[in-house]
């Protein structure tokens, strides 16, 4: 189809060098699978954690600043270290595999903590609040292992499929759409099927499964195809990118930077507040891992249309600050009418005195 060489112009936009369109959708694919196996993991904490603090606020609040504390973590880390790595396909298979290793041991090493929170009690049982945060510590530094593994896989891939940023809005957009879209499936099954048709172990086994699979399948790939060609040399629009990126970095990446670390705060805040409101608000999701699920689902399906409706422009729009200042407002005001929506939904459906 279209051999090397032909038609430049096209292939570029959908070619990294040495990267052909169908290596680059088997990738794609595997991303999308890890996506949901990292969400599924998510639900299933939130459903073990439930169980160690007792309250619904406590367990998903502990879930996600452990889930997004280590994927900030690992995509900074692994973001440092990537430009030195020529084999990225390879270290992403690995880090899959761990990644499902580290996952099964999650429920041992929670059990492993039983005895110590026992001991904990006995000394600090009368202080709710400094008892809860031991608590609070301990399993986060648990979690932030399999998570912190899980935020490093996108700058790998990101790394390969976009070697020296070529295209990078465009494929490392997709990347992260197709990932978004695999966590909102992982999300919805989990909560809604899987555990109640497996139970939480045998769910666990499922992702962590997803996990292996995806880790050998990308290091046999990387075994056939990164070990037998070195990366293309650097293209000259390439520096120039660099150029230009070098310089609205200079100008305001502290000031974005700073603003989407508020921002992040700011969504992570409203995951718990549209918990506990869905569950207060709508007799069909009193369970609580049903009101996670939905909320997460929800959440995940908007990150994920965002993601694909910009993800074909990112490349072309002229002033991204400007673009990015014009969303923040956007997300403010819609999260300020999401409140006043679920008070509506609490007032319309909450059974009158009458009624009673």
């Amino acid at each position: 189809m279209g051999g090397e060489g032909s038609a430049p112009e096209m292939s570029d936009r959908y070619n990294t060098p040495s990267r052909p369109a169908s290596l680059l959708a088997v990738v794609f694919l595997l991303f999308l699978a890890t996506g949901a196996s990292g969400l599924i993991y998510q639900v299933v904490w939130q459903r073990y954690l439930l169980n160690v603090f007792g309250a619904t606020i406590y367990s998903i609040s502990t879930v996600l600043s452990a889930f997004m504390g280590g994927l900030a973590l690992g995509s900074y880390m692994m973001g440092v270290a990537t430009a030195r790595l020529r084999r990225p396909l390879m270290v992403y298979g690995v880090v899959e595999v761990v990644v499902g290793a580290a996952a099964l041991a999650v429920p041992w090493m929670l059990g492993l903590l039983d005895p110590l929170f026992r001991a904990l009690y006995q000394s600090f049982g009368s202080n709710f609040y400094a008892f809860s945060l031991l608590r609070f510590v301990l399993i986060f530094l648990i979690l932030l292992v399999p998570t912190t593994l899980m935020g490093a896989t996108l700058p790998l891939l990101a790394h390969f499929v976009s070697p020296r940023g070529a295209g990078a809005g465009l494929r490392v957009g997709l990347l992260y759409a197709l990932n978004t879209a695999g966590a909102v499936t992982g999300t919805f099954v989990s909560g809604f099927y899987l555990i109640r048709l497996l139970g939480v172990s045998r769910t666990v086994m499922v992702a962590a499964a997803i996990n292996v699979v995806a880790g050998v399948l990308a290091v046999l790939l990387s075994s056939r195809l990164e070990g037998r060609a070195s990366e293309a040399p650097v293209a000259d629009d390439a520096s120039a990118d660099g150029g230009r990126v070098q310089a609205a970095a200079r100008q305001g990446v502290a000031l974005v930077l700073a603003a989407y670390t508020v921002s992040g705060f700011a969504a992570l805040g409203l995951e718990v507040a549209w918990t506990r409101g869905l569950v207060f608000t709508f007799d069909l999701l009193k369970n609580t891992t049903y009101a996670f699920t939905a909320m997460l689902t929800t959440f995940l399906v908007g990150v994920a249309l965002g993601s694909a409706v910009m993800t074909p422009f990112a490349d072309r729009v002229r002033k991204p600050l400007r673009a990015f200042a014009a969303m923040q407002v956007l997300v403010g005001l819609a999260a300020v009418f999401s409140v006043f929506m679920l008070y509506y939904c609490l007032l319309y459906t909450s059974p009158s005195p009458r009624d009673s």
